[in-house]
């Protein structure tokens, strides 16, 4: 909280042209660590604080605060609230970005990794389809996420008995290693 309150006087100092940028970025950073450190309590705050600036701010950083959110109540076991923020989430970036930008297909990927993790491969295997197309139009073949991407679809695909879906999917992320295409 030290840098929080240096950067507020700073900010007093400079003007206030971008306060609540400024406080945006600092009660995210301050907590994303909290949550890190296992200091839920003070993260929910934090996150809390950094939602409230994002309102004013723009449909990223409004979706980045709620995904933050969810984030945190997935790792405190409070899955209803985390889907509920997740998808929230989703809603903003999908209504004020569209529907095939990056940051749509990265929270189509953090609720499809919940409903993974709570059995519902069914839910989670359109939202990782979705997310791949997206990736795949607007990333190069090379980016780390469409990889993860492509893994989490297959243990899908393999969950729900689809077996020659998931040995595509493997060739698929074979073929991604071997051969660099050129830049999108």
């Amino acid at each position: 909280m030290r840098a929080l309150a240096l950067g507020a006087a700073l900010l007093l100092l400079g003007g206030c042209a971008s306060n609540d940028r400024f406080l945006w970025e600092e009660y995210t950073n301050a907590g994303i660590q909290a949550v890190r450190a296992g200091h839920y309590a003070r993260a929910e705050q934090l996150l809390t604080r950094a939602a409230q600036k994002a309102d004013d701010l723009g449909a990223q950083e409004k979706g980045r605060s709620l995904n933050n959110l969810a984030e945190l109540y997935r790792r405190q076991g409070r899955a209803a609230d985390a889907e509920r923020y997740f998808t929230e989430a989703l809603t903003v970036k999908e209504s004020q970005l569209g529907p095939d930008h990056p940051d749509v297909a990265t929270s189509l990927n953090n609720l499809a990794q919940l409903y993974v993790a709570q059995g519902r491969d069914l839910d989670a295997m359109p939202l990782l389809e979705r997310s791949l197309a997206i990736q795949e139009r607007t990333l190069d073949v090379e980016h780390p996420v469409l990889s993860r991407t492509l893994t989490l679809l297959g243990e899908v695909y393999r969950h729900l008995g689809r077996d020659d879906a998931a040995f595509e999917i493997e060739v698929r992320k074979r073929l991604l290693r071997e051969e660099p295409s050129p830049p999108k």
